[in-house]
């Protein structure tokens, strides 16, 4: 029997995304707990900052998986995984700017600046 052309990448994709999320998942775990053992205020920052856009990098890493298994045209291809790379680097971007602003703000709460933290 014959599977359909789309079930290999399907099933590529979902496997490599559920073992991202896993993986997510106990690094979430390890620095939640860490964070709440009495870690520095820079995990519990780190933790919230990693919990959202982890969830896009699997599903980004299921998606590119299932594409290179998938028998797609070139074109088709080269566009998905442009469009894979602008989300993982906006998304990257995104969380630097969220973790940064976060520290800043944190510091600034505990040296009482004179001058309120502003955004980016």
């Amino acid at each position: 029997m014959r599977l359909s052309p789309l079930v290999t990448p399907l099933l590529v994709g979902l496997g490599l995304a559920a073992l991202a999320l896993a993986a997510r998942s106990l690094v979430l775990t390890q620095i939640g707990a860490r964070a709440r053992r009495g870690g520095t205020d820079s995990l519990q920052v780190l933790h919230r900052a990693l919990r959202l856009p982890s969830l896009l990098w699997s599903a980004v890493l299921g998606v590119y998986a299932g594409t290179e298994v998938a028998t797609l045209p070139a074109r088709l291809t080269s566009r998905l995984e442009l469009l894979l790379h602008a989300l993982i680097i906006v998304s990257v971007t995104v969380t630097a700017a969220n973790l940064v602003a976060a520290l800043v703000t944190r510091f600034g709460e505990r040296r009482t600046l004179a001058v309120g933290v502003t955004g980016l």
